[in-house]
């Protein structure tokens, strides 16, 4: 009995990661097929890197660009009064050193600019029109264990996000860049985005900075990452930019 579990776990493994192969290799996207409407959406496979550093590109300053400064505490207290307490916290500690050159107005303080490094009155500036989503999780969602420990940075993606854009088996990078896109699972009697479900919508919304809260925090192990691939095999898709070129 013992062995057929162990030969059934075996082959359940062997689909998981076929299936896995088979996403990652699948056939990218020609450029002319990635033409379509602003509001459509293209393979989430075509150039995979490109349509990524070009969102986070964006968050670069140039000489020419245009700014908007956010005061994080209008965000914090957002969050706060809203009942979501632990990530009102969090995103007053970290939300600056999670966006790219978001203290770029900071000074240096002391006698010819010399002194210790300060922030820029708690704000956070965001250039060229980037914009960035928190999917702020409940109170008991948040776990600070170290193998389960939530990572905020997996919270945040850096485009706009509103409750017309949600698509089933749409791909969105986060600001932890080093882990899976999320993907939005669920569009329409319940939205829901890596299996957890929005339950405020527009705690804050500035059209620069949105919040929205979900009912769990997002798990970015390989288990859940391959179970959401493999519901959206042939249909992954991702946000086509506003502004592409």
């Amino acid at each position: 009995m013992a062995f057929k579990r162990f030969l059934s776990s075996i082959i359940f493994l062997c689909f998981l990661f076929t299936v896995f192969c088979l996403l990652v290799h699948r056939p990218q996207t020609s450029p002319e097929e990635t033409n379509v409407p602003r509001h459509d959406h293209v393979s989430a496979n075509s150039t995979e890197l490109d349509w990524r550093e070009k969102i986070f590109l964006r968050f670069k300053p140039r000489p020419d660009s245009q700014r908007v400064v956010i005061e994080i505490d209008k965000i914090t207290k957002a969050l706060w009064d809203s009942g979501f307490k632990i990530m009102s916290l969090l995103m007053d500690r970290n939300l600056l050193s999670v966006i790219p050159y978001a203290d770029s107005g900071s000074v240096s303080g002391g006698e010819g600019g010399g002194g210790s490094y300060k922030k820029n009155n708690n704000t956070i500036t965001l250039y060229n029109g980037s914009k960035i989503t928190i999917f702020a999780p409940v109170d008991e969602a948040i776990s600070f264990k170290s193998y389960f420990r939530t990572n905020y940075r997996f919270q945040i993606v850096p485009i706009k996000v509103d409750k017309e854009d949600f698509s089933a088996c749409v791909a969105l990078p986060s600001f932890y860049r080093e882990g899976f896109d999320l993907i939005i699972t669920e569009a329409y009697e319940f939205h829901r985005i890596h299996n957890a479900r929005i339950t405020h919508w527009n705690i804050y919304n500035d059209n620069n900075v949105v919040v929205h809260g979900v009912d769990n925090s997002f798990n970015h192990g390989a288990t859940i990452e391959i179970f959401l691939l493999a519901s959206c095999v042939g249909q992954l898709s991702r946000p086509l930019l506003v502004e592409e070129e």
